[in-house]
């Protein structure tokens, strides 16, 4: 997913065309222009993007603040499971493949606590 996706899939700020007579594309209603990102611009930056919109996509919020050399330190977790670096947020404590397998052992263990009660 690039952040051109992600801004127009997830952002509140943004509308495809303002509606208005003078119809601006890529419009932003708390810029009151276009978004910087659909711009020329290289190595924009919208704090309400950063703060609101990029956390969704902690892969991608790496990739970001990696290019536009700002803090990535509090991105990069250790996976409870295999111990193996990622990027993630906060309250992620496990990589993407062992986030699946611990989700399907809970669901095992949480059947087979279901069935013994029946």
């Amino acid at each position: 997913m690039t952040i051109q996706t992600l801004i127009r899939n997830k952002c509140a700020n943004y509308f495809p065309d303002s509606g208005g007579k003078g119809k601006i594309k890529n419009y932003c209603c708390l810029l009151d222009k276009s978004c910087t990102f659909f711009l020329d611009e290289k190595l924009s930056q919208c704090k309400y993007f950063e703060k609101g919109v990029l956390p969704l996509e902690p892969d991608l919020e790496f990739k970001y603040k990696k290019e536009r050399k700002l803090s990535t330190l509090e991105l990069i977790r250790t996976c409870k499971r295999c111990l193996q670096p990622f990027a993630g947020s906060k309250k992620e404590k496990y990589c993407r493949d062992c986030k699946n397998i611990r989700n399907k052992e809970t669901a095992k263990l949480r059947m087979q606590k279901m069935r013994k009660v029946i």
